[in-house]
């Protein structure tokens, strides 16, 4: 992970003192396409232990984008499904990590639908960083 300067930290605090700190993710994640990886990396610290915030902004993004722009999982998604800790969502919203497995089924690329099995296999470790994409 990125090192976050304590500056970014501090607004990341005041930001998690929100009430509507899954609001802020999902209008913030709009513009994913253009955020570098340092800040899709403060998204993911932002949410903390709240996954499900950036799962179910996610879920809606590639709803609507196989309804308009087509069949490719933009960089920025695939970047924070995989730094996401899934088992957190699985343990607090299975249902809406289930929508995002069923949605990314309907991508017709072989690619993407490993990349999504990958994704299931993650979800279910405790442990996210023990799964090794060369052990398939």
């Amino acid at each position: 992970k990125a090192v976050v300067s304590t500056q970014s930290t501090g607004a990341i605090g005041k930001i998690r003192q929100l009430k509507y700190k899954g609001e802020f993710i999902e209008r913030y994640l709009q513009n994913a396409r253009r955020l570098s990886t340092k800040k899709l990396d403060l998204v993911v610290e932002l949410a903390g232990n709240d996954v499900t915030s950036i799962v179910e902004a996610l879920t809606k993004q590639l709803t609507e984008q196989i309804q308009t722009e087509g069949w490719v999982v933009p960089s920025p998604t695939k970047y924070l499904l995989d730094s996401a800790d899934l088992y957190l969502c699985k343990l607090s919203d299975g249902e809406l990590l289930d929508k995002l497995f069923l949605t990314l089924r309907n991508f017709p690329d072989l690619d993407t639908v490993r990349w999504g099995f990958d994704l299931v296999m993650k979800s279910r470790q405790e442990n996210p960083d023990s799964l090794s994409h060369s052990s398939f």
